[in-house]
């Protein structure tokens, strides 16, 4: 049982890291234009035909 626990604690601790972003973090992303080259763009305006340029809210944004 212990060495279950320790593997589950284990396996949180990347989750930890990236629960919110950081105060820097949205300190950049309102300061700074960010251009988004993932590959959810592309390939929801290939395979939907989504109109990004409507404001069409099919693609997400992380920062």
């Amino acid at each position: 049982m212990t060495k279950r626990f320790a593997a589950a604690l284990l396996a949180l601790v990347p989750t930890f890291a990236f629960a919110a972003p950081s105060e820097r973090a949205v300190e950049l992303a309102h300061r700074y234009i960010i251009i988004d080259g993932h590959i959810d763009g592309p390939s929801t305006i290939a395979n939907d035909g989504a109109d990004i340029g409507a404001g069409e809210k099919t693609i997400d944004f992380d920062y």
